[in-house]
């Protein structure tokens, strides 16, 4: 799988290889997608192909399909179109004409919780795109075509050239063999448990030559035709895993139907409004060995049979990402993940193994006693969301990306250690999460609060987290605890008892100026700590605490997964939100 990711959400969701705003990865289990092993490209030996950026930041691959249309997975679909930019013309990031993206549509069963099926989207551009001087349409193939085991065939894109490394500047390629689908599928049933669909064709895993983050949407071809979208797989080049490409030749009527339809306008007379999960990568399939899922939810204004972006009159809809999904592409990173990839640790091919990833406690100790009698798990009809504390006898804190939700179908539990079937049942009646939260920041402001019934009885292991003074700052090198239940290893699984890790305060200007490499700015009411390896939060550790002296300094919110030394985890600042919380709780 090919993830770009930059940020991991420390939830426990969905996987892929395109990435959110920002990008995230998760150290033991990502799918990010690159050109590893692969060769400069000399000349424009492939005219069709397209930089998809995400605030101008290379996020996905793509082909261009005709004057106006491109071609690209649907897990780098999951924006809103003014915030996406093509470049064409180019084998050079730093060159190309530039293009506005103003419509996008992407496969109405598109499903990033079960093998990213159907994962293909279509963008239109303007300026349209002007044929000639290396400018050229891709070659579609024959509907229904079946590409032999063995057949011969090259990825191209701009990905990393090794998992966690740097992207090129200059587009690369690398040729590849087509991978028995029998095998392939196989592969991935077990250990991983990501199904492997007909409608997708598996490519590469001698691990040497692959695909890697900022490789999604990408094409794979067979003698000049695109016969595969880079969708996921396990980043990157590693033997025995290949990666899964959404087969085209069975998209060609989704595809023509979409680049041939109505106008805006008269599809804007059929919108219905759809509210969507996504798992984008992310996707959340991650770089390294997983599969990092970005949890998406999104306010979009489509028709009933696609999803669709359009710029104009919907500009103002607002799009939150729980992020737990990384696709293959460069952008987005949190630390909840999306439902189903985060769970297991996958990452999309668009995510980017360099940025945050889920969270989880890697490197830590099971709890003894009811040491964290605050803490709680919040579920989303029976999958683990997220961590958080509990704030009086009906409210709880928890993440802003962990709060993309309806009330009705989130639980909380309280009062065990233990995760499965243990503790105190509590339904969410009613949540507010910060009105400036803005997963394109840097998950600027991500908090929340949640009011449960039945109300919370203290005493007997169950008791108030103990909040900050307002505006007090943890100085760097400060010993810290994270506490929950995520993951305990990018490729593990969810562990079922409450877990710690003592973690220090990192450096406010070195965490900056660590993030601000990879295109992301640290608030000054974010706060960072880890980074030294070994000990971390991951995937399923969002919205759960960061504790000093027994007060929560941290909100868990989004980092590199998991426990990658160099690269700390960032927490929301809750001494910034001191205000905030007591308002909401008493509103």
């Amino acid at each position: 799988m090919f993830f770009k990711t930059a940020v991991i959400a420390l939830a426990l969701m969905g996987s892929s290889r395109a990435v959110p705003a920002v990008e995230r990865e998760s150290p033991g289990t990502n799918f990010v997608p690159h050109i590893v092993g692969g060769e400069e490209v000399l000349g424009r030996e492939f005219p069709a192909q397209i930089s998809l950026r995400v605030f101008d930041k290379h996020n996905c691959g793509g082909s261009i399909l005709n004057q106006e249309w491109i071609l690209t997975a649907a897990h780098c679909s999951q924006y809103d179109a003014k915030y996406l930019t093509v470049y064409s013309g180019s084998n050079l990031l730093s060159g190309g004409t530039k293009h506005q993206v103003t419509e996008i549509h992407y496969n109405d069963d598109f499903d990033y919780e079960h093998g990213f099926a159907n994962d293909v989207g279509v963008m239109k551009v303007s300026p349209s795109f002007v044929f000639g001087n290396g400018v050229e349409p891709i070659k579609l193939p024959q509907r229904g075509l079946e590409t032999p085991a063995g057949a011969n065939a090259t990825i191209v894109g701009w990905g990393r050239v090794y998992a966690g490394g740097p992207g090129p500047d200059n587009l690369l390629k690398a040729d590849i063999n087509i991978f028995d689908h029998e095998k392939c599928t196989a592969m991935y049933d077990s250990p991983a448990d990501m199904h492997v669909y007909d409608s997708q064709i598996c490519a590469g895993g001698d691990g040497v030559k692959d695909a890697c983050n900022g490789d999604s949407g990408g094409p794979l071809l067979v003698n000049n035709e695109i016969v595969g979208i880079v969708s996921w797989g396990r980043p990157c080049a590693v033997k025995g895993y290949p990666t899964v490409f959404t087969k085209v030749s069975d998209f060609i009527d989704w595809i023509e139907n979409h680049i041939n339809s109505q106008n805006t306008e008269e599809i804007g007379r059929n919108a219905v409004i759809h509210l969507i999960t996504i798992h984008n990568h992310l996707h959340l399939m991650q770089p390294e060995e997983g599969v990092i899922t970005v949890h998406f939810w999104t306010l979009y204004i489509g028709r009933s049979d696609s999803q669709m972006h359009t710029t104009g009159p919907s500009d103002n809809i607002n799009m939150f990402f729980k992020t737990a999904l990384i696709v293959l592409a460069f952008t987005g990173f949190s630390q909840a993940a999306p439902k189903s990839a985060s769970r297991r640790g996958w990452r999309g091919a668009a995510a980017d193994p360099s940025l945050p990833g889920d969270p989880y406690i890697v490197g830590g100790e099971i709890v003894q006693g009811r040491q964290y009698p605050a803490q709680i798990s919040i579920w989303d009809q029976g999958q683990l969301e997220c961590g958080g504390s509990i704030l009086n006898e009906e409210w709880i804190l928890t993440a802003g990306n962990c709060s993309q939700f309806e009330p009705s179908d989130l639980t909380v539990f309280s009062g065990s250690n233990i995760l499965k079937n243990a503790g105190t049942k509590h339904q969410v009646v009613e949540i507010h999460y910060h009105e400036g939260f803005n997963p394109h920041d840097a998950w600027k402001n991500d908090i929340g609060v949640m009011k449960v019934t039945p109300p919370f009885v203290f005493g007997n292991g169950i008791e108030p987290i103990n909040l900050p003074d307002k505006d007090v700052d943890t100085p760097g090198g400060t010993m810290a605890t994270v506490v929950g239940w995520g993951r305990t290893s990018v490729w593990g699984p969810i562990s079922n008892e409450l877990r710690k890790a003592d973690v220090p305060i990192d450096d406010q200007k070195k965490c900056t100026d660590i993030w601000a490499s990879e295109g992301m700015r640290i608030h000054d009411t974010q706060i960072c700590a880890a980074g030294t390896g070994g000990k971390d939060a991951c995937n399923g550790d969002s919205g759960g605490p960061l504790l000093v002296d027994n007060k929560i300094v941290g909100i868990v919110s989004w980092g590199r997964p998991c426990a990658q030394e160099g690269w700390p985890t960032v927490f929301t600042r809750v001494s910034k939100f001191v205000d905030w919380i007591q308002e909401h709780i008493k509103s």
